[in-house]
């Protein structure tokens, strides 16, 4: 392979494009991912180990978030491998991050779950905290997922805190969207209208329109709660079209999956099928278990309603074959691990605090002795 000097594409310049690709990413992500790999290819002929690992590290993020979970683990992996050994802690955890995003959107729930865990206790000891709250949210998902509301509840709160603090609008709508759907459950549907809007509102602000899909499928839910199927049918749709225009895998299983809900609401049973189904062949092509179980109990509502006994038991054991493959004593180990570390850090902090006040008491009253 012909190497091309260093001068010819000096450090500074690849970092400037870098950065940039990343930025876009959330109104062009097709041009994000082509000057990532340009980025890629360059570094690569000039030896520049340094670019090629972060090159890794952002192709891993877009892969990740559009839900080619397989390109990710495996751009990360490439990263993770040299900023491990440059001992580069926020590189690490930024590599990890990817790594176990995909993995517990797809059949490893628990090394995921582990993993963020690991990543939030990295992004915490460097006060790293715009990294720690898009680490929360994710953790935060998994509480919701596995069914502890409160916990997600608390936990989307604490994200949002620290995004209000670090002004950080592009996390703080991301927050809104799953903490309107916890609204929802609460039976509060007045506050997750609004927290929903909100989203929408600083979505269109910074002009993220990949983001907006999401906050459209959060309004779309509202709707959904409101028995509005009609308007949620649009949002949904909506949602739909952005999701597959920017590739986003994850997105589209989501809106599919709500979509085949709001047929059922309107009791167009056929096209709820129709839409269920196709839900999962894509989660399945995709390996997006994530959502997969939710798909299970609504085709098992779906055949329920319609009094086709059969086919509704047999999509209530997928669903709950999943969530007993997903919670078990493993989780919960983990889970006590989490909350176990983070009293740890909780009273570490409260010492330093008490340490630290008691030291300028000293110097004060050294000071006073001294006159």
């Amino acid at each position: 392979m012909r190497q091309l000097p260093k001068e010819v594409f000096p450090e500074e310049e690849l970092e400037n494009m870098l950065e940039h690709a990343y930025v876009s990413r959330v109104n062009n992500i097709k041009d994000s991912f082509k000057d990532l790999e340009y980025v890629l290819k360059i570094s690569k002929e000039a030896q520049l180990k340094n670019i090629e690992a972060k090159a890794h590290s952002y192709l891993g993020l877009l892969f990740m978030i559009t839900g080619n979970n397989v390109q990710a683990i495996e751009h990360s992996n490439k990263a993770l491998a040299y900023f491990q050994k440059e001992n580069n802690p926020k590189a690490i955890a930024d590599a990890k991050f990817n790594i176990s995003s995909s993995l517990y959107k797809t059949d490893n729930f628990h090394d995921g779950l582990k993993g963020l865990l690991e990543c939030q206790q990295i992004y915490k000891s460097i006060d790293d905290t715009k990294s720690e709250a898009k680490t929360l949210k994710s953790i935060a998902t998994i509480y919701e997922y596995w069914g502890d509301f409160n916990k997600a509840f608390i936990i989307y709160q604490e994200c949002i805190q620290l995004s209000e603090k670090n002004e950080d609008f592009a996390m703080l709508s991301n927050a809104y969207n799953p903490l309107s759907g916890l609204y929802i459950k609460r039976g509060d549907i007045e506050r997750a209208y609004e927290i929903s809007q909100r989203s929408i509102q600083i979505k269109k602000k910074i002009q993220d329109e990949r983001g907006l899909a999401y906050s459209i499928y959060g309004k779309g839910k509202v709707y959904l709660a409101m028995k509005q199927y009609g308007v949620a049918k649009k949002f949904f749709l909506k949602s739909l079209e952005i999701q597959r225009k920017f590739g986003d895998k994850l997105g589209e299983g989501m809106a599919l999956n709500k979509l085949g809900v709001t047929y059922i609401g309107t009791k167009d049973y056929i096209h709820a099928e129709e839409t269920l189904l196709a839900a999962i062949d894509f989660s399945e092509k995709h390996n997006i278990r994530f959502i997969l179980y939710k798909v299970y109990n609504n085709l098992y509502q779906l055949y329920k309603k319609q009094q086709q006994s059969d086919k509704a038991l047999t999509y209530l054991e997928l669903y709950l074959k999943h969530k007993e493959n997903t919670i078990n004593s493993r989780t919960t180990d983990i889970i006590k691990s989490y909350e176990v570390a983070n009293e740890v850090y909780r009273l570490e902090q409260d010492t330093k605090a008490q340490k630290d006040y008691l030291e300028v008491i000293q110097k004060k009253n050294t000071e006073l002795d001294s006159f």
